[in-house]
């Protein structure tokens, strides 16, 4: 528009041209670059516009992909949970089945011990429940652990040798360490039902190594860099299962600051290693003896 005013107030030096300017072609050229700036005009809106969408899509998508990783996280704490919570009530029943079937052949320590298995499965179930519980890392003595997993597993068929000092500590939660060593042996049952499994424990550079190991089919290369992956379930399973057990195992073992690997060579047997870090004292001994 401004264009076009300033054309008009041209027109009486335009009526002095030569007779072959065409005024009509001047101000229809006078329009056209009119047209042409308000048309560059709303494209410079419009552009101004999509940007404002596009951050504004952006924004969402973010949102949504934050949201989806939020209920993601969600679902998976919900899975692990339920699987802690399945792994506490089959040994329950085992135990329970134990007290049940050989009770006139068990002495009192036998009895005593699976009476307090079930009572820490008990605990470990009402822990469970408590979502917003904090972790409560402590000094554990490894065989007590280990005694009451092999326990269970050796009532339910399994050939299990254990070799781990009676002074060994961890600092690290009970549950935890409870769910790793579990994981581990229904691990072992699940893909060498038939095979020997060997537990062992030792200290190194103030952190506690527990081993287990078995005799079994092993693993392949493929399953061997998938076996903590969430979901996957190996060639040799011989057992229904979610596929979760080593996912949960590694977690809970790095929830304590502790570690856990996988080494194993086809058709002979496999080996997870724990480390966890050793208790205060015992680390303080090892030192010392250096």
């Amino acid at each position: 528009l401004l264009l076009v005013a300033w054309g008009l107030a041209q027109l009486p030096l335009v009526a002095g041209l030569s007779s072959l300017v065409d005024v009509a072609a001047v101000l229809e050229g006078l329009r056209v670059a009119a047209v042409a700036v308000a048309t560059i005009v709303a494209l410079n809106d419009l552009e101004t516009s999509f940007v404002a969408q596009r951050h504004a899509l952006l924004r969402t998508e973010v949102d949504r992909q934050t949201v989806e990783a939020r209920l993601q996280a969600h679902r998976e704490n919900d899975q692990q949970r339920a699987h802690e919570a399945r792994s506490a009530l089959t040994a329950i029943e085992g135990a329970s089945t134990m007290l049940a079937r050989y009770q006139a052949g068990l002495d009192d320590d036998g009895r005593v011990a699976l009476s307090s298995a079930i009572h820490a499965e008990i605990r470990r179930l009402q822990h469970l429940v408590d979502a917003e519980r904090p972790a409560e890392p402590e000094p554990l003595l490894v065989n007590e652990l280990v005694g009451d997993e092999v326990s269970l597993s050796r009532g339910q068929g399994m050939a299990v040798h254990v070799d781990v000092p009676g002074d060994l500590q961890v600092f690290a939660e009970r549950d935890a360490v409870v769910g790793v060593l579990r994981n581990l042996l229904v691990n072992a049952r699940t893909h060498a039902p038939r095979a020997t499994v060997w537990v062992t424990a030792a200290l190194d550079n103030g952190e506690v190594v527990v081993r287990v190991g078995d005799d079994g089919p092993g693993l392949s290369a493929e399953d061997l860099a998938r076996a903590f992956e969430r979901g996957h379930r190996g060639q040799s399973a011989q057992r229904p299962g979610s596929g979760i057990g080593l996912h949960v195992a590694r977690t809970l073992a790095e929830r304590d600051g502790g570690s856990l690997t996988a080494d194993s060579v086809p058709g002979q047997g496999a080996t997870f290693e724990l480390r966890l870090p050793a208790a205060a004292g015992v680390a303080r001994g090892l030192d010392e003896a250096h």
